[in-house]
C-alpha cells in the first residue's frame, strides 16, 4: 500500500474514531446527565421523598430548624422525645411528599436548564405560600399535643393557681412551651375563679367559642384541658407571626435554596455555583450542533476509506473495526476518568468537615444513595453505548471474514453437526425451564427454610401496617404502603379490619377510641376533627384503620388485593395476616373473596404446623388470624389459641419485657410486641428501638423466657433500623 494512502486511512480512522467518541459521549450527557429523568428517578430509587421525614427530619443536627419553622416554639428537655415525634409527622402536614417531589422538580428543572444552556441565570427559588398557610394549625397541634404530654403542676389555692396560670402563659407568650400544666387541687375548686384566672391570663374570653370549650372544660372540673385550649390562641399567634416572617414580595414565601445552601456551607453565593459554572462549560462543548457534526464527520471518513479502497474492501473493513475498536476503549476510558473526576466535588456534598458543605448527617445519607443512583444510571447507559459501538466494529469485522470464508465441510455433513449442536445448546436449556426441585427453590428467600416448619421460622412483620401516609394522613405508624411491605421483606401484616363509623364530635372521638390505645387529649381532638372535615360523618363498607377511620382509611378489599398481587408475582412466598378485628366473619369472608385471596388460603387443622415448602406447594400460601373471632371458617384462625405475645402497650424505650400478655401459654407461636406507644408514633423511637444490637438482645431474652422463637417480630416504622437482618439472624441465615 503505498505511503500516501497509509496516511490518509490513518488519519481518516482517527477522525472516524474522534467523532464517535465525542458523538456518544455526547448523547449520554445530552440522554443521562442533562435529563430530569436520571435525577427523578434516582429520588424514586433511593426512596428520597420518604427518607425526608425518616432521615432528614429528625436529624439532630436539624432541630433547630424543625422548632423555627413550626413557630419558634422551644420546647422544654422533659418534652424533646415527644417533640421530636410530634414535629416529624406534623411536618408531614405542614411540608406532604407532593409538595417535596414539586420541589425537587422545581431545584432539579432550575439546575439543569442553567447547566444546559437554556437559562442565563441560576435562580432556584421554591414558593413555600401554600405550606406556611398551614404553619398556624400544625403550630397548634404541635403546642397541644406537646401540653397533653405535660405533666400537671398542682395548686392549693385560688391565689397560688391564678399566680401559676399567669406563668404558663407567660411561658407561651415567650414562645416555649411549658412542660409543666397548672391544676387546682384541694377544696377550694371554684368554676368562676378557674375561668376568671384563665380568660384574665389568656385574654380568650375575647373569643365567643373559645370562651364556651373554656367554660365546658371548667365545669367538668377539666381545667387542665381548659387551659390547653386556651393557649391555643396564643401559639396560633406565634405561627401566623412565623408564617409573615417567611413571606416576601408578592405575598409569596420564597426559599431561596442556593442562599440556604451558602449560608448553611458557609461559603459565598458564587463559591456554591462554581461546580455548576464548570458543569455548563462542559455541557457547552457537548451541545447537539456539534454532535451531530461529530457523527457526520465520522460517517463520512468511513466512506472516505472505503472510497480509498474501494479495490480492496477487505482492507477498508479492517480498519474501519479497527477505528471503531479503539474508539470503544477510548469511550470507556474516557468516562472511566470522568468518574473519578466527579468524585472530589461528591465528597464535598456528601463529606463533612472542612472543604465540605456540611450538610447535616440525614441529608448527606439521602444524597448519597442518590448520587449513587445517577452514577449507576449514568455508568449503565456509557456501558449500553459502548456496546452497541463495539458489537458494530465486529460485525464489520465479522461481516468481512464471513463474506471470503468457503465452506470445505459437504452441506449435509454441515447440516447434521449444525443440528447436532443445536440439540447440544437444547437440552440444557430446556433443563433450566423444568420446575426446580425444593431443594433448589428459596422459600421466603431462602433455601434453608423450605424444610422447616411454620411455627419454627421468624418474620418480619410491622404493627398496625395499614398506618402509611397514604393511608393515615395523621401520625402513621410507617412510610410505606401494604405493597411496598411486602416487596421490602415484611411477611406478617397486623392489620385492623373497622366499619367507618360517624363521629359527633371531639368528645366522641376520645371516647370511642381503642382501649389498648393512648388516649388523644381533648384539646388534640378538636384541631384534628375541625382538620379532616366531613371525614367525621362515616362510610358504609369495611376499612383498614386504626382506631377511628376518620384519621385516614383504605377499603379492606384493597389492602387485601394489594396482598393477592404479592402472592401473585412471588410463588415462594408464604404470608401472614394478623387481623385485629371489629366487623363480622361474614363480611370478612365477603372481602376475601372479592380480592380474590381464598385459593391461597391456608385452611386450618388439628395436625403440626406444615413446612414451608409444604404450604408453597399447597398453594395455600396465606395463613390468617383474627384475634377475636373464627374460626369457623376452617382459614380463619383465632390468633390467641394459636400465639401468645409479649406486652404491646410499652411507653418508654427502657420498659420492654418479656412477660406473657394474651394467647394460649400452651401456643407453639410466638409474637415479639415491639414498638414504644405514643400518641404520635416517633420514628426517633425506631430508630434506637430497631436497630440490630436492641432488638436482637430483646428477640433472644424473650426466646429465653418464653422457651419459644420469635415467629412474628412486630415493629413500627419497619424501614428505620435493622429488622430484616435481627429476623435473618433468628433464622439462623447470614444478616450481613
Amino acid at each position: 500500500m503505498p505511503r500516501r494512502l497509509t496516511v490518509a486511512t490513518a488519519l481518516l480512522a482517527i477522525v472516524l474514531g474522534l467523532g464517535a467518541v465525542y458523538a456518544c459521549s455526547a448523547l449520554v450527557v445530552r440522554q443521562r446527565i442533562l435529563a430530569p429523568a436520571t435525577y427523578t428517578s434516582a429520588l424514586a430509587d433511593s426512596d428520597a421523598t420518604r427518607r425526608v421525614y425518616t432521615d432528614v427530619i429528625p436529624d439532630p443536627e436539624l432541630s433547630g430548624l424543625v422548632q423555627r419553622q413550626l413557630g419558634n416554639l422551644g420546647v422544654d428537655s422533659a418534652l424533646v422525645p415527644q417533640a421530636t415525634a410530634l414535629a416529624t409527622n406534623i411536618m408531614r402536614f405542614v411540608l406532604p411528599p407532593d409538595r417535596i417531589d414539586a420541589g425537587a422538580d422545581i431545584i432539579l428543572d432550575s439546575a439543569i436548564a442553567y447547566i444546559r444552556g437554556d437559562s442565563d441565570d441560576l435562580i432556584i427559588e421554591i414558593d413555600l405560600t401554600e405550606v406556611v398557610e398551614r404553619f398556624d394549625e400544625a403550630t397548634v397541634i404541635f403546642a397541644q399535643s406537646l401540653l397533653a404530654s405535660a405533666i400537671e403542676d398542682t395548686s392549693t389555692t385560688v391565689s397560688g393557681y391564678t399566680a401559676a396560670v399567669k406563668d404558663f402563659v407567660d411561658e407561651l407568650v415567650a414562645g416555649r412551651v411549658p412542660d409543666v400544666v397548672p391544676v387546682l387541687g384541694g377544696t377550694e375548686f371554684d368554676p368562676e375563679s378557674v375561668l376568671d384566672a384563665i380568660l384574665d391570663a389568656t385574654g380568650a374570653g375575647d373569643d365567643p367559642d373559645l370562651r364556651e370549650q373554656i367554660t365546658a372544660s371548667v365545669l367538668v372540673h377539666d381545667e387542665r384541658n381548659a387551659l390547653i385550649v386556651a393557649a391555643a390562641a396564643a401559639v396560633e399567634a406565634r405561627g401566623l407571626e412565623a408564617a409573615t416572617e417567611l413571606r416576601r414580595a408578592n405575598g409569596q414565601a420564597l426559599v431561596d435554596v442556593i442562599g440556604e445552601i451558602a449560608d448553611r456551607a458557609g461559603m459565598s453565593r458564587d463559591r456554591v455555583t462554581s461546580s455548576l459554572d464548570t458543569a455548563r462549560s462542559v455541557a457547552r462543548f457537548f451541545a447537539p450542533v456539534p454532535a451531530i457534526l461529530a457523527a457526520v464527520f465520522a460517517v463520512l471518513a468511513a466512506v472516505g476509506i472505503a472510497v480509498l479502497h474501494r479495490d480492496r474492501w477487505r482492507v477498508a473493513a479492517a480498519w474501519i473495526a479497527g477505528a471503531l475498536g479503539v474508539a470503544t476503549t477510548a469511550f470507556l476510558v474516557l468516562w472511566r476518568l470522568v468518574g473519578s473526576a466527579l468524585d472530589a466535588p461528591l465528597e464535598r456534598l456528601t463529606g463533612s468537615g472542612p472543604g465540605t458543605w456540611n450538610l447535616p448527617a440525614g441529608t448527606r445519607g439521602v444524597l448519597s444513595d442518590v448520587a449513587r443512583d445517577i452514577g449507576d444510571e449514568v455508568a449503565g447507559h456509557v456501558l449500553w453505548i459502548a456496546a452497541v459501538l463495539g458489537a458494530l466494529a465486529f460485525a464489520v469485522a465479522a461481516v468481512a471474514a464471513i463474506a471470503t470464508w468457503k465452506p470445505r465441510v459437504p452441506a449435509v455433513r454441515a447440516g447434521v453437526a449444525a443440528t447436532a449442536a443445536a440439540l447440544i445448546v437444547a437440552l440444557p436449556v430446556a433443563g433450566l425451564r423444568a420446575e426446580p426441585s425444593l431443594a433448589d427453590r428459596a422459600c421466603n428467600g431462602a433455601a434453608e427454610l423450605c424444610d422447616r416448619p411454620y411455627d419454627e421460622v421468624a418474620y418480619a412483620a410491622t404493627h398496625n401496617s395499614m398506618s402509611s401516609p397514604h393511608v393515615v394522613p395523621v401520625w402513621p405508624e410507617h412510610d410505606s404502603h401494604l405493597r411496598a411491605q411486602l416487596d421490602a421483606g415484611v411477611r406478617a401484616l397486623l392489620i385492623d379490619t373497622k366499619y367507618w363509623e360517624p363521629v359527633d364530635g371531639a368528645a366522641a372521638l376520645t371516647g370511642q377510641l381503642d382501649p389498648t390505645s393512648l388516649p388523644i387529649p381533648r384539646s388534640v381532638a378538636d384541631t384534628v376533627v375541625r382538620l379532616l372535615g366531613d371525614a367525621i360523618d362515616g362510610r358504609p363498607g369495611t376499612f383498614l384503620c386504626h382506631n377511628s377511620c376518620m384519621f385516614g382509611a383504605q377499603p379492606l378489599v384493597d389492602g387485601l388485593a394489594d396482598v393477592r398481587g404479592f402472592l401473585e408475582d412471588n410463588p415462594d412466598e408464604v404470608v401472614s395476616l394478623i387481623i385485629q378485628d371489629e366487623i363480622s366473619v361474614a363480611d370478612t369472608e365477603t372481602a376475601f373473596e372479592d380480592a380474590g385471596l381464598m385459593s391461597y388460603v391456608y385452611r386450618h387443622d388439628d395436625r403440626d404446623w406444615p413446612t414451608l415448602g409444604e404450604l408453597i406447594d399447597s398453594g395455600e400460601r396465606l395463613v390468617v388470624f383474627a384475634e377475636n373471632e373464627g374460626p369457623p371458617p376452617d382459614w380463619y384462625a383465632n390468633a390467641f389459641e394459636s400465639m401468645q405475645e409479649t406486652p404491646f402497650l410499652v411507653l418508654e424505650r427502657d420498659a420492654f419485657t418479656c412477660d406473657p400478655a394474651r394467647g394460649d401459654p400452651d401456643a407453639t407461636l410466638f409474637q415479639l410486641n415491639h414498638w414504644v406507644q405514643r400518641v404520635a408514633p416517633d420514628p426517633a423511637d425506631a430508630a434506637v428501638v430497631n436497630s440490630y444490637d436492641f432488638l436482637l438482645a430483646r428477640a433472644r431474652e424473650c426466646q429465653e423466657a418464653r422457651g419459644l422463637l420469635p415467629n412474628f417480630v412486630a415493629v413500627n416504622f419497619y424501614s428505620i433500623g435493622d429488622l430484616f437482618a435481627v429476623v435473618d439472624t433468628l433464622n439462623g441465615l447470614d444478616a450481613s
